[in-house]
């Protein structure tokens, strides 16, 4: 409204200060609603309704609507009322084993991520697991029996950093 005010002293035809505020401030504030009418406060909708009520006596703009109105919040019913979940099926064999190797490999990798057990750069998990053993650093055993389990799988029997060089 500041500059509203600034073009009547300025003594601006009103054709063109409804032409600034339709431009400017109007398109403003009903182009970006949906942004910041969900977290709008009552007494921010009282406020902006008071920018609106005075910009219409000024004669800025000739709609009688609330600006709010171009933007309504509208629980709907379902029509079905209330759906029933159906039952999720139970985990196929398949995807049981799936999750326990991925719980496997992310222990493994947290085991490559503590850096209390000496670096892993260039060395198997296991040697790691051994080395930490020998200077009494006292590695997870549930490590070392998992690596026991999988010695032929490359993802879980080498390091994440097994492709970098000393």
């Amino acid at each position: 409204m500041y500059f509203l005010r600034q073009l009547k002293k300025a003594k601006l035809p009103v054709q063109m200060m409804v032409q600034f505020y339709t431009a400017i401030i109007e398109s403003i504030l009903t182009s970006s609603i949906t942004v910041w009418y969900a977290g709008a406060t009552v007494r921010d909708r009282h406020r902006l309704q008071r920018i609106v009520r005075s910009a219409e006596k000024g004669r800025m703009t000739t709609k009688r609507r609330l600006i709010t109105d171009s933007y309504r919040v509208v629980k709907r019913e379902r029509r079905g009322g209330k759906r029933e979940k159906s039952p999720t099926p139970p985990p196929t064999p398949e995807q049981i084993a799936n999750a326990a190797r991925l719980e496997d490999l992310e222990k493994l990798k947290q085991f490559d991520l503590d850096w209390r057990f000496g670096p892993c750069t260039g060395i198997s998990r296991l040697q790691r697991w051994e080395r930490a053993q020998v200077h009494g650093l006292n590695p997870p055993e549930e490590i070392k029996e998992l690596l026991l389990q999988s010695e032929h799988d490359p993802e879980l029997r080498d390091s994440l950093w097994r492709e970098y060089p000393f």
